[in-house]
């Protein structure tokens, strides 16, 4: 018996030594567990509101989501410098929080979310009359200017516009921000005079690159002369219109010129390919388009260039365009010879004429020539009677004036598909030897 009790006791000393060393290593894997989980950062921000005041002065307002588990969020905010900082939780109760470099550590533990609101001035900038916001954000955010605010430039086009109570308001995509603005009403001269300027740097800049914008041009001579007359008002709207116009022009002369080179490299693919029936349609429209462009006028030019790329990219092989046509020939072999047998015994039948019976190759003709429509026509006829027919009969199914026809056959007599024979006064079409199935 109590030698049970000692060794019992030798045990749970064994193990009590053995948890004391482990204690270490679980100390350990709880800090990376916690880290872990702190690196998670367990918030999401869902709005940003960024209002900029007269003297640059940016006041920030954002609230984020959290998670009611987590005992703290570490928050970025935008500038180096942040003052007058405000947390609140969703019923506006004041939340805790510690300061750190670029940012703030919120105790969020039970809070569902957080209001932050803080002042930065590191956020904008100005070099003379010209005011600049640039900032980084990972959602998209508000950005309100002061009252009396133009805009002279953005880096990114906003995705919501609004204007309503006499300020400007921009939702800007998530990302880099940047916009340029000048203060001062409208009306002024100071502020006709910077929109002016702007407008013809925009301009000159544009023309520069090669584009026509004499249209903006045009609209920024009657901004200047407005100014002149002392109509501030109507100069800064004219100028801004003219930046505008020249905008839009150098967008879609940008685009005219990519389509114009997109519908260039689909001629050459279809070409390539042996797709040439429907080219010569696309090569004038292609033409068309580079007029157009040089003379400056862009949407028809990108219009023609993209109707040149859909007839090239629509562009077929000589055989496809003619496989209907050689297919009806095909059929019509063995209804039209026996048509032409019963000829030969009535009253139309010519005498000595002998009529000889040949299947024409027509798809190694479709493919040797490139060959019009009614030429190739003209030789289906031919197939479809055995490879050879009086030129009357032709031009009846054809329903060609003599001359027009006598000038198709002309033209594929010189290829070499077609020969004439006199019989009996009359022209008699044969498809060349060659051309006939052995």
């Amino acid at each position: 018996m109590e030698g049970r009790l000692e060794g019992g006791g030798a045990g749970a000393c064994l193990t009590a030594a053995r948890a004391r060393k482990a204690l270490p290593f679980i100390f350990l894997i709880a800090l990376l567990a916690n880290a872990a989980l702190a690196a998670e950062e367990p918030y999401a921000i869902q709005h940003q509101l960024v209002t900029i005041y007269e003297d640059g002065a940016a006041r920030v307002h954002c609230r984020l989501e959290a998670d009611p588990l987590s005992p703290s969020v570490n928050l970025s905010l935008l500038g180096e410098t942040q003052q007058d900082i405000v947390v609140t939780d969703s019923a506006g109760v004041p939340m805790g929080y510690s300061p750190f470099p670029g940012g703030i550590s919120v105790r969020t533990l039970g809070a569902a979310g957080a209001n932050v609101a803080y002042t930065t001035h590191d956020i904008t900038s100005k070099s003379g009359k010209y005011w600049s916001i640039v900032f980084n954000s990972s959602i998209p955010s508000w950005v309100a200017f002061p009252y009396g605010t133009s805009i002279i430039s953005l880096n990114a086009v906003p995705v919501s516009i609004d204007t309503g109570g006499g300020r400007i308001l921009l939702l800007m995509p998530a990302g880099r921000v940047s916009v340029t603005y000048v203060l001062g009403f409208v009306g002024t001269p100071d502020h006709a005079f910077l929109i002016i300027s702007d407008a013809g740097s925009t301009i000159s800049e544009i023309k520069a690159a090669g584009i026509n914008v004499s249209s903006a041009a045009a609209a920024l001579s009657d901004a200047i002369s407005e100014f002149e007359s002392g109509n501030y008002s109507g100069a800064s709207e004219l100028a801004g219109h003219a930046k505008t116009i020249a905008l839009q022009t150098n967008e879609t002369a940008s685009h005219a010129s990519a389509m114009i080179a997109s519908a260039r490299d689909a001629i050459l693919k279809a070409e390539s390919e042996g797709r040439t029936v429907g080219l010569a349609e696309a090569r004038q429209l292609l033409d068309r388009a580079g007029s157009l462009y040089a003379s400056g006028d862009y949407p028809s030019a990108l219009s023609s260039a993209s109707e040149a790329g859909a007839k090239a990219a629509a562009a077929i092989t000589a055989v496809q365009a003619y496989a209907p046509y050689a297919a009806l020939a095909i059929l019509g072999v063995a209804s039209s010879a026996a048509i032409v047998l019963r000829l030969r015994g009535g009253k139309k039948a010519l005498k000595g004429y002998v009529k000889e019976f040949h299947e024409v190759d027509l798809e190694r003709i479709a493919n040797e020539g490139q060959l019009r429509e009614e030429e190739f026509r003209l030789i289906e006829i031919l197939a479809t009677n055995g490879g050879e027919a009086f030129e009357s009969s032709v031009r009846e199914r054809m329903g060609l004036p003599k001359t027009t026809l006598w000038r198709t056959v002309k033209r594929l007599e010189k290829e070499g598909f077609v020969s004439v024979e006199k019989f009996a006064g009359q022209n008699l079409l044969k498809v060349r030897t060659e051309y006939l199935k052995k």
